[in-house]
């Protein structure tokens, strides 16, 4: 492979040590961030004539034109650092994995006087609360929480502290009544130590603890609170895993995660089994969006990392399949063994009750693909995809859709939008709005998505970023045609575009006489149909703030001691001049921050002098 100079200098002084790399293209944008055991070696890999990074990698390559390293004390530390990087700039060609919920738990906090059990949706590092979990979904949360409350006398409003008095809950002794301190701070949380040990599933221990407190209260002649923990032992009999019963699937000893990846071009579904004891826990699944380029390994690392960083306890030992690469897992190994304090083993078995186990997992996780690939959003989205590769005879599937549209109010404010479509589900993160300057003053959509087409693909062109697969236009033959003359002006070929007329949902391709319709339940249709409604919506709003801000200005601008940057930060106050108008002389001083004077003036401006009973008030 031939290289520049300047980037054959780069290669050539590369330190050995452990650190990060940093890949750029011509303009400083930061195009890739890995880690290296000795990153000259691993960098040159990356320019050798025989690919060895797969085809997404290859299409980067030859953008690359600066490399900057950050040199680590070890290959561990060079991980947490290349996560964090990844994180924080979302270069365009690692693997980033998208659409992910998070794995809930329930949460203690034993520092307050009454302590709430309530659901968390992440572990804070530096909190010193108690946390359970993580549990699959919230809906598994809410279960338990429910099964707590059927055993114990744990409240069910969102906030105590905020309650001005008991409520039906306590008269019919389903609560404590702590939120006006009907029971100690000590009795509660002895209350709570019992529910700890449901959690922590002490049953046995738990069920020694309640017998004695009843044989307590029986003594004292306390029947009633005798008969309450009798009710309690009863409903938690209803909840106990009988012995026996377990999904038993190893030795006593065996304490491993097993973790499995089932994916096709758009989605990854992974799956991690906790075996504790022996036993199989409850399953924790993710499924999230990828790209078809991305590779098994460099998704299955990047998950490991973000599992074990955020959620529960590391095992002494974690079984993949083989599509991780030794060397990430050895890296991987080490910082689990740095989390956990203790030595971890990454193990990929390949015979034995362990390869039985990961087979098992295996299973669970293809099925999870299943479930996910028939949900009535992916459905479309592939169903969609597929159908206008094969109607638009497209070489593969449109992943990357960028559909756009014109809004103004009778010529004036005329704006444009671009919205993205990734792999069938929308990229917000990628939107971008145009004020457009062309057709200011003149209702003239043609000359409007010439202009917004022009200026999207010149910047395109001159930067590595990639094209579309897909431009869709809102509009018809007028607006299909000014794009295409925007791109023949660029001197650019463009990549497939399409328009989608508004009144029949018409199709309009470029260089074609007839207009193209589509069943009324086509998925390629009800997508495109998507991308439209959303590139709509959003350059509407986008239209509809400017119009305000252009009437805000018009109205403000008259009245002394507001300026443009008073008028921005009342509009940001009150959201919309309807509610500036209204706003009393004493809102406009506390909630829009002005000054006495200047509210006055602005009140009168709004209101005729009769009317103002509020021109006197005590500040």
């Amino acid at each position: 492979m031939a290289l520049l100079p300047e980037l054959q200098s780069q290669l050539e002084s590369l330190p050995l040590q452990p650190g990060v790399y940093l890949m750029k293209d011509a303009d400083g944008q930061l195009l890739y961030v890995g880690k290296a055991r000795q990153l000259a070696r691993r960098v040159r890999s990356y320019f050798q004539d025989r690919p060895l990074h797969g085809p997404k990698i290859e299409v980067m390559v030859p953008l690359v034109r600066q490399i900057e390293t950050i040199i680590t004390a070890s290959e561990v530390e060079a991980l947490v650092l290349e996560e964090q990087l990844i994180r924080q700039h979302q270069p365009r060609y690692n693997t980033l994995l998208k659409n992910s919920k998070g794995f809930p738990y329930l949460r203690i906090d034993w520092r307050e006087d009454y302590p709430r059990l309530e659901l968390a949706r992440q572990r804070r590092s530096k909190d010193a609360a108690m946390y359970y979990g993580p549990f699959p979904s919230a809906s598994a949360v809410y279960g338990l929480l429910n099964a707590v409350r059927e055993m114990f006398p744990i409240e069910k409003c969102k906030d105590p502290r905020k309650e001005k008095q008991v409520c039906m809950y306590y008269q019919i002794r389903r609560c404590l009544g702590h939120c006006q301190a009907k029971v100690s701070p000590d009795e509660f949380k002895d209350m709570l130590q019992d529910i700890r040990l449901f959690l922590e599933g002490k049953s046995d221990l738990l069920q020694q603890r309640l017998q004695a407190k009843m044989q307590q209260h029986s003594e004292a002649l306390r029947f009633e609170q005798a008969g309450q923990i009798r009710d309690t032992l009863a409903a938690l009999r209803r909840y106990i895993v009988p012995a026996g019963k377990q999904k038993v699937v190893g030795k006593p000893e065996l304490n491993v995660d097993l973790i499995q990846l089932a994916r096709n071009a758009l989605m990854c579904h992974i799956v991690v089994f906790p075996v504790r004891e022996g036993c199989l826990q409850t399953p924790l699944p993710q499924t999230f969006r990828v790209q078809a380029q991305d590779a098994d390994g460099e998704i299955l690392a990047r998950f490991i990392y973000q599992f074990y960083a955020r959620y529960g306890e590391i095992p002494p030992e974690v079984l993949v399949p083989d599509s991780l690469p030794e060397s990430e897992a050895e890296a991987l190994a080490a910082w689990l063994q740095q989390q956990r304090g203790k030595k971890v083993r990454l193990l990929t078995p390949q015979r034995g009750d362990k390869k039985a186990l990961l087979d098992l997992a295996a299973t669970n996780a293809a099925n999870g693909l299943q479930q996910a690939e028939h949900s009535q959003k992916y459905a479309l989205s592939l169903e969609g995809l597929q159908e206008l590769k094969q109607l638009l005879e497209l070489p593969d599937l449109p992943l990357r859709i960028e559909g756009f549209d014109i809004s103004h109010f009778q010529g004036q404010e005329t704006v444009a939008s671009m919205v993205v479509f990734e792999q069938g589900a929308p990229s917000k993160a990628e939107y971008r709005r145009f004020k457009i300057r062309s057709a200011e003053g003149l209702p003239n959509d043609f000359l409007s998505m010439e202009e917004v087409i022009t200026r999207r693909y010149r910047r395109v062109n001159q930067s590595p970023q990639s094209m579309p697969d897909l431009i869709l236009i809102d509009g018809g033959k007028g607006q299909v045609s000014a794009a295409m003359k925007a791109f023949g002006r660029l001197k650019i070929s463009p990549p497939a575009l399409i328009g989608l007329a508004k009144k029949e949902e018409l199709i309009v391709l470029p260089g074609h006489k007839d207009l193209l319709r589509l069943p009324r339940h086509s998925p390629a249709l009800r997508l495109l149909q998507q991308v439209r409604d959303e590139s709509h919506r959003f350059a509407l709003a986008y239209q509809r703030q400017r119009r305000g801000q252009r009437t805000l200005d018009s109205e403000l601008n008259q009245i002394p001691g507001i300026g443009p940057r008073r008028r921005v930060e009342l509009l940001r106050r009150f959201g919309s001049l309807a509610k500036i108008r209204e706003a009393s002389l004493s809102e406009l001083v506390l909630t829009g921050g002005l000054p006495r004077k200047v509210a006055q003036a602005l009140h009168a401006h709004f209101h005729p002098p009769s009317n103002q009973n509020e021109a006197h008030y005590d500040s």
